[in-house]
């Protein structure tokens, strides 16, 4: 009996050693599999296996959501601040000077300050007068700039100045029976282009004027009907203009001087206006008014208008646009290295009386 009890307190003492290992066997197993679950946590997960609830499932607490990189796209440039609306700007060709019309009263005439944001100097008025000049040009070599004036004729005139003479008086390059307005000038800077409107005509006509002899008169470019704005390429064979011969709203076509041929450019309901050409004679921007901005049932001038980009040299020329609809872009203006155009994208709100002179870096030629 004796015996008998001996045997089964040690089978009991075995069975419970037998449990006891078992159960430290369990144990580190199941501590080795969590570490390793872990371990596989942190390989699908990159950073630290601290996982926030709002990071999503390649995100960790520690390594927040960063933003994305801006897209490799042209953000504008605000380049004028003052208070004053700039209604009409010239720049340089090498983009160093800005002429530019102020709207402020007591600040009429024209005036000269630096187009290049790093390099700034205090404006310079050029041209002292009670009414305010127009559409001023800036001659290739950067010496002599013509604009339009009322002073002698309320219908606009062209003037030509020189940009260093604080003392020089304009001189008047036309008469009084016409109308006349946007100057440019021809890559050589010899010929001064404009459009002019004849007394009894509604309709203006491109012109043309030779600025070395001081006697010659200006004559017509046959377009095969009406033409306004003109703007010659740099290689002075081609000139761009507006016409509404097919559409009251105005299109862009393209004159080749040297054979009197016209091709439409940029045609459609869409008014556009101020043609401008890239420096290297591939394209010509433009103000686009295509959209009833502000909601009055019409697009007129009072909306906001849009800078669009045609390619000369195809066959089916197709304008896209280059700025956003959300602000306006108007008249654009091309140096060497930017494209600048007027905009209301951080002035007041109206295009037609209140701009600021916005740039666009060059990847946009």
């Amino acid at each position: 009996m004796i015996r008998y009890r001996q045997l089964m307190h040690n089978l009991h003492r075995l069975i419970w050693r037998s449990l006891l290992i078992t159960l430290l066997v369990l144990t580190v197993f199941s501590f080795t599999a969590c570490s390793k679950i872990k371990s596989l946590g942190k390989l699908m997960i990159p950073g630290s296996a601290k996982v926030s609830p709002g990071a999503g499932p390649f995100h960790t607490l520690e390594e927040k959501r960063k933003p994305p990189k801006p897209l490799p796209v042209n953000r504008p440039v605000q380049i004028t601040f003052e208070a004053d609306p700039v209604h009409y700007a010239a720049v340089s060709p090498s983009g160093r000077w800005l002429v530019h019309t102020s709207g402020r009263q007591g600040s009429q005439g024209l005036w000269l300050r630096s187009a290049d944001p790093d390099h700034v100097f205090l404006p310079r008025r050029l041209i002292e007068s009670d009414e305010t000049p127009s559409a001023p040009a800036v001659s290739p070599d950067a010496r002599w700039i013509a604009f339009v004036g009322t002073g002698y004729d309320v219908k606009g005139d062209i003037y030509l100045t020189a940009m260093n003479g604080r003392d020089a008086k304009p001189k008047r390059l036309t008469g009084r029976d016409t109308e006349d307005g946007a100057p440019c000038f021809s890559p050589d800077g010899k010929t001064l282009y404009f459009h002019q409107a004849r007394p009894g005509e509604t309709q203006r006509h491109l012109m043309a004027l030779s600025l070395d002899n001081p006697d010659s008169q200006s004559f017509p470019l046959e377009t095969g009907g009406d033409g306004a704005f003109p703007s010659v390429s740099p290689d002075g064979k081609r000139c761009a203009f507006v016409s509404v011969r097919d559409d009251p709203g105005g299109d862009i076509f393209l004159l080749h001087l040297e054979t009197g041929r016209t091709v439409p450019l940029a045609r459609g309901p869409a008014r556009d206006l101020f043609p401008v050409w890239s420096r290297d004679g591939r394209y010509i921007y433009f103000s686009r008014f295509a959209l009833d901005t502000d909601r009055d049932g019409e697009v007129t001038l009072n909306d906001r208008s849009v800078i669009y980009r045609v390619q000369v040299n195809d066959q089916n020329p197709s304008a896209y646009p280059i700025t956003s609809a959300s602000y306006s872009a108007y008249q654009p203006v091309v140096s060497t290295s930017h494209l600048y155009f007027l905009s209301t994208r951080k002035g007041v709100s109206s295009p037609l009386t209140g701009r600021t002179l916005t740039m666009c870096p060059t990847g946009l030629q």
